[in-house]
């Protein structure tokens, strides 16, 4: 009876152990299943994904309000951001040397204040060239700082 008894507990441990390794492996396959959901529906760079029009409407529109709160005059306005992009010389970094970061963190805090395509824009992808040069038909042999 008392070897019954053993047996009984010993095949209750091991089933708790089942249990709890099948669960353990259904929380990671959820999690894992999670983040390929995500990964897929997140439609790449809204730059590329975009039409031209609206993304540099956006991005016009994200300089103009992120030169407005540095401060930074720019002819003509929303231009910053094109000349961070291509080295121009409208970028005044002798005053403020990291102008160009300052003024990209201040436009993805306005990309968050927007509904739309543009609402999640991470800084990777404002700052991708490959995206940015088709925007204003830029060869992308074109020398950049």
């Amino acid at each position: 009876m008392l070897s019954h008894d053993i047996t009984t507990l010993i095949l209750n441990k091991a089933e708790k152990v089942n249990m709890k390794i099948s669960m353990k492996k259904t929380v990671i396959a959820s999690v894992v299943l999670t983040s390929l959901v995500l990964t897929a529906c997140s439609g790449g760079n809204p730059l590329e994904t975009q039409p031209k029009a609206d993304a540099r409407l956006f991005l016009e529109e994200a300089s103009k309000v992120a030169e407005k709160q540095l401060k930074i005059k720019s002819y003509p306005p929303g231009d910053t951001y094109h000349a961070c992009m291509t080295g121009g010389g409208m970028v005044d970094k002798r005053q403020n040397p990291h102008v160009c970061e300052d003024l990209y963190d201040a436009m993805i805090v306005y990309a968050k204040t927007t509904d739309g395509p543009f609402k999640h824009i991470t800084l990777t992808e404002l700052q991708d060239q490959k995206a940015f040069r088709p925007l204003y038909n830029i060869p992308f042999d074109h020398y950049y700082n």
